[in-house]
């Protein structure tokens, strides 16, 4: 015979009541985000256009000439630090007073620029500038120094840094002494220059001397060492070593 069993339960009525869980109605509202459609926008930037031309331009050198058929008796070399090279094959000259425009900043007439070749420049040069017995007369007493390779140079040229480092390069190295045109105040294919050009049908630079004798450019030299024949060719004009 089944008998019945009463069972006595825990009271829950002491338990947590779900309906004070925490609600999430105070939550910072989302709306509140800024609004991107504030971005600022690019209309206004700066256009690269506007961005000035870096232009370089060595002080300029004026050779006095005898009248030309120009508008002007003289031209004025504006463009001293580019250089007849495989990478300047072109040199930019102004010529006063021909093909003149005017400046939109201050309304006065301006120089037009004229490119003309290197060769047709050392021509120029060579027809409008005279040497001065001085010139000449510095140029022979160079020469005459005994056994001493005589450089005569321009310190932004490229040849002449090629030659340059080429000569120091030598073993043994010979004594030289280096005549900075540029330093001196000569312009490009100026009165020095033109005495040179006397000598070796060139007004460009290097070249190197000894004893009176021309050795060459910058190009000769670094024939006569591609081969093997430039330190015999200085030993054999008496040149001097370190």
């Amino acid at each position: 015979m089944r008998q019945a069993v009463s069972f006595t339960t825990p009271g829950y009525a002491g338990a947590p009541s779900s309906i004070v869980m925490p609600t999430y109605a105070s939550a910072p509202p989302y709306a509140a985000v800024p609004n991107y459609a504030v971005a600022p926008t690019y209309n206004g930037a700066t256009t690269y256009a506007a961005v000035p031309v870096r232009t370089y331009t060595a002080p300029s050198t004026t050779y006095a000439a005898p009248a030309m058929s120009l508008a002007t008796a003289s031209v004025t070399y504006a463009s001293a630090s580019l250089h007849a090279s495989s990478q300047f094959s072109k040199v930019a000259c102004s010529h006063p007073g021909f093909g003149m425009v005017t400046s939109a900043r201050s309304g006065q007439p301006v120089p037009s620029t004229t490119t003309i070749s290197a060769s047709d420049e050392a021509a120029r040069a060579a027809a409008t500038v005279t040497a001065t017995p001085d010139d000449s007369s510095f140029v022979e007493q160079k020469l005459r120094q005994p056994d001493v390779l005589v450089l005569f140079s321009k310190t932004y040229c490229p040849f002449v840094i090629r030659a340059k480092a080429l000569l120091n390069s030598l073993q043994p190295r010979p004594l030289m002494d280096i005549i900075e045109l540029d330093l001196m105040g000569q312009p490009r294919h100026g009165p020095i220059q033109q005495v040179l050009r006397q000598k070796t049908g060139s007004s460009s630079v290097p070249q190197a001397f000894v004893n009176g004798t021309y050795v060459g450019g910058c190009q000769e030299m670094e024939a006569l060492h591609a081969q093997g024949q430039l330190l015999p060719k200085l030993r054999s004009l008496g040149c001097q070593f370190a």
